[in-house]
């Protein structure tokens, strides 16, 4: 990452690699998914998310707390966070749940540029 920053000429005062994702996310991040989740599925039909559709892909959304947790812990005051773009497979999740999954991902933060 250090080397792909100074290639495209980017400033950055520090960098962690973060190790640990697998752990369960606290709480207040599960509750604040849940409230997206919500909001979500108050839209049309064709972006509603089904319980089936959440289950399978529970590890994904729990790993993508997590590291909203961690963003907030070393992130929060930055001016500009850049992150891997989460590539969807298009099977596996509906176009509403990927949506939430990244609105998680940057919920309350500076800046977030996902990049692919």
């Amino acid at each position: 990452m250090a080397s792909l920053l100074k290639k495209f000429r980017i400033n950055y005062t520090d960098l962690h690699v973060l190790h640990g994702l697998n752990k369960t996310p606290n709480e207040n991040e599960s509750e604040k998914f849940n409230r997206i989740l919500q909001t979500w599925n108050q839209n049309e039909d064709k972006y509603r998310i089904t319980d089936s559709e959440y289950e399978a892909n529970k590890e994904k959304m729990r790993r993508g707390l997590k590291l909203h947790e961690y963003l907030l812990e070393y992130s929060s005051k930055s001016t500009l966070i850049v992150l891997t773009l989460p590539i969807p497979r298009k099977q596996l999740i509906s176009a509403g749940l990927y949506l939430a999954y990244l609105d998680a991902i940057s919920y309350n933060l500076p800046p977030v540029l996902f990049l692919r």
